[in-house]
Parts: structure tokens; sequence; C-alpha cells
């Protein structure tokens, strides 16, 4: 890297950033033995800058940009520059171009910034860091003072102390009032339960069997609700009522012996409809 930023302008690379570099090859930055287009182009970032382009490297009297075909300094890599030909070596002062420098040129935009030159072995090439300054010196704001309290009035001399403060008043207590009565809607009434079935309502088996077909049990789910109440006979005469279920119905069924019985034979169960 540091004999390649020695030898800028001398690689194919470098010839192609600035115009016309390949006419003269290596001699555009090698020629003049110094080599000053060389180091001039290196300070540049290594790229064809406005500020080169009007430069005057070698002292000649014509700029960079006169002697390399881009008097007006328009010239970008990979483009044709104004002038192809009567090209001459900006870097040595011997070599003048019979060209002149046209009156029409606009005036030429700065180039953009770019960063520093790369680092070789703790140095830059052409480049130094601005020198340090201090800040100015500020004075320290001044310390805060509260604002002065506003002090209470004198007394009058007639009275040397504070006068005594004054009974507190009495208020009275408001008078309550009579509490209202609160009327509330009578609640609705509510129809009566059904009548719990009697014991001596014990089912038969042919009621059983009724009731289990009347259900639609036949081919249903054993948990469907019936519109039946089953009870064992000796809690019939209580309050409560059980719908019974089909499983109930088929339990009550089998656990009466009613498949090896007479139809008329009485169970242990009551049942009676909702």
């Amino acid at each position: 890297m540091f004999l390649a930023g020695l030898q800028s302008v001398g690689y194919p690379s470098y010839v192609s950033r600035v115009p016309n570099g390949n006419v003269h090859g290596q001699a555009t930055g090698h020629a003049g033995g110094s080599g000053a287009f060389r180091w001039a182009f290196q300070q540049a970032g290594l790229r064809w800058t406005p500020s080169l382009c009007q430069a005057d490297t070698d002292g000649d009297g014509q700029s960079n940009g006169l002697e390399l075909g881009d008097p007006c300094c328009v010239w970008t890599e990979g483009s044709t520059p104004a002038f192809t030909t009567d090209i001459s070596i900006a870097g040595l002062a011997s070599s003048t171009t019979s060209r002149a420098m046209p009156a029409d040129c606009a005036p030429v935009p700065p180039a953009p910034p770019f960063p520093p030159p790369r680092r070789w072995f703790g140095w830059y090439l052409g480049w130094r860091p601005p020198p340090l300054t201090p800040p100015p010196y500020l004075p320290p704001p001044p310390p805060h003072v509260p604002p002065p309290q506003p002090s209470s009035p004198p007394l009058s001399p007639a009275y040397p102390h504070p006068p005594p403060p004054s009974p507190p008043t009495s208020v009275a207590s408001p008078t309550p009032s009579p509490p209202t009565a609160l009327l509330l809607p009578a609640p609705p009434l509510l129809p009566p339960p059904p009548a719990a079935p009697r014991a001596s309502d014990v089912a038969t088996c042919l009621e059983l069997k009724t009731a289990y077909q009347s259900a639609s049990c036949c081919g249903a789910t054993l948990d469907r609700q019936t519109t039946y109440q089953l009870l064992p006979a000796e809690l019939a005469s209580a309050s409560a009522t059980t719908t019974a279920t089909c499983y109930d119905l088929k339990l009550a069924y089998q656990s009466s012996t009613c498949c090896a019985a007479s139809v008329s034979q009485p169970t242990a169960y009551v049942v009676a409809p909702l």
C-alpha cells in the first residue's frame, strides 16, 4: 500500500482517474524527476478535483486542466475530455500545450469533502491534523440568591400584642327529617310446584315400560331428559320432584325384575307425568 501511494498516476487504475491519462501513461505523474503532479494527485485524494484541475503544479503558467485537455474542469471519470489532442504533461515545466484557455468556462463548484488519505506506518501522506484550539473561556454563572420575602406589617401601638381569637360560633345542626317509607313492588306470584306423587300410586311394570316408550327413549341416549317423575315408593310423599332420564326408567324396569314378570306386577317406584 505504501508503494502504491508513492507511484500514484503510474498504474492503469490511477491513469484512468485523470483526463487523457493514457496519452503519456506513467509519465503523467512521474515526469520531471520530483513527480510534482504525482504528489498533488495524492493530496487531492487520488481523484480529479476542481482544485487540482485549476492548479499549476509544474509552474509553467498553464493549469493542469488546460494541459490535460480539461480547461473548464468539467471532466468526470469515464467520460471523454473536451480535448484529446495537443496534450502536455502537467508535472513537467518544459512540456506545454499550444492551446489557449477558453473564455467561456463556467464557474467550477468546489469539490465535496472527502475522508483523509489512508494511513501508512503511523503518518498521513499530505495530511496533518489541525492544531487543537482550546475553547473560549466562559465565566461561571453567578450564585443563585433567593428573592427577599415580604415581612409582616408592624403591630399597631394600641395593640402591642395580637388580639385574642374570637370564640367559635355555634352552628345549629339541622333537624333530621322523619324517614320516608320505602315502597317496594310486590314480588311476582310464582306458579305452585307440581304435586308430589302419592305412595298409593305405585307403578306397575307396564307403566314403567309405557313411560320409557312414550318418552322416545328407544334408540336415544340414556341421559335424555323425560317428562316423568321417578321416585322410590318410600319417598313418594316428599315435596321434592325429580325429572327422570331414560337411564332412570330403564334401570327401574330392570331392577324390578319386570323382564320375566307379569306386566301387572307392582314395582318399588312411583312414576307420574310432570
